[in-house]
């Protein structure tokens, strides 16, 4: 394997459109810290209606020392941020019940909770959309599982305030 001569990797395969190819059944210590303060890692919550997407997510993200909680829908995903208080939110687009977009519209009236976009939708248009709702990152599918645990730490803290 490139940069670890000598050393094997097991790898998961799966026939998830969303994350094609070989990825590290175990992630292991990643080698970089996620830029997260530690005073500030509350749960991550994770929506996906795609149950391997979130397991995947969860496992890269508890690797890292995050809380996760999940969700498979927009309805869901709003009653856990009324209960839970997430840090973060890593969502997707295309979910069943009330969409992505959808929630991030209703997460921005209510607050600025730092939210992610992880969508198979990931043309121009798509990701220009999401941001403008009000999105802090978007990650289109495939995505590298180190990179989405590298973004929490991108977002500035303290936020600043939309106009």
């Amino acid at each position: 394997m490139p940069g670890h001569p000598g050393r094997a990797q097991r790898l998961i395969r799966t026939r998830s459109p969303a994350v094609r190819g070989a990825i590290p059944a175990t992630p292991g210590p990643l080698p970089y810290d996620s830029g997260m303060p530690t005073d500030r890692r509350g749960p991550i919550l994770v929506v996906d209606d795609d149950m391997k997407i979130r397991a995947l997510v969860r496992t890269y993200l508890e690797r890292a020392g995050f809380a996760v909680v999940e969700a498979a829908d927009g309805e869901a995903a709003l009653g856990i941020v009324t209960d839970s208080a997430p840090a973060l939110i890593v969502l997707d687009v295309m979910l069943p019940v009330v969409d992505g977009l959808s929630v991030l519209e209703q997460l921005r009236a209510d607050g600025d909770m730092p939210v992610i976009m992880l969508s198979a939708r990931g043309t121009t248009a798509d990701r220009i959309a999401g941001l403008t709702i009000g999105a802090d990152d978007y990650l289109p599918k495939p995505f590298s599982p180190a990179e989405l645990v590298a973004r929490p730490g991108s977002i500035p803290r303290p936020r600043r305030q939309r106009r």
